[in-house]
């Protein structure tokens, strides 16, 4: 599952990303050969290869106060110019500079969000609605298997390669 070793390979995951993002925005890599590298972290550059998008996943799709504290300081420190919630219950932050993709997977982390399998060849987020654990006549709460079943297939996201349209 993931622990601190899964972070700190995570962590190793994102310093060895750092110069691919540096060649991208140099022009020294293609855009294909750079989609295969960021992918499987969850960033991609934009139309504009100047900036890029960068996906974090939530587990259950829980935005929790933490979490939020986490994004406030994380526009905060970096003032995105857009960011959204997606319909895969990630949080995405868009006309992100390549100077910072690699530093906002990082400080991300504070805040229990990981780049890690947000695209590419691997499994998705696994979701659960808002409202699970208070919408009147449910039989349980499904957020703690919905939270379970994501991280579950986070912490294996290296070791397997999902077909395209099987996620």
């Amino acid at each position: 599952m993931m622990n601190e070793k899964w972070i700190d390979i995570y962590r190793e995951e994102i310093e060895s990303f750092a110069p691919c993002v540096e060649a991208f925005d140099k022009g020294e890599m293609t855009r294909k050969d750079y989609k295969g590298k960021s992918g499987g972290l969850g960033t991609y550059a934009q139309k504009d290869a100047a900036v890029h998008m960068i996906r974090l996943r939530m587990e259950g799709g829980n935005l929790t106060k933490r979490r939020l504290k986490v994004i406030s300081e994380l526009v905060e420190k970096y003032s995105f110019k857009r960011m959204k919630l997606t319909t895969c219950e990630s949080v995405q932050l868009h006309d992100v500079p390549a100077s910072e993709v690699t530093a906002i997977l990082t400080d991300a982390i504070a805040g229990d969000f990981f780049g890690k399998g947000g695209g590419g060849d691997n499994p998705r987020n696994v979701m659960a609605s808002p409202l699970s654990g208070v919408q009147k006549g449910e039989y349980f709460d499904v957020l703690p298997w919905a939270e379970a079943a994501a991280k579950y297939l986070l912490s294996i996201a290296r070791d397997i390669k999902m077909p395209r349209k099987l996620k």
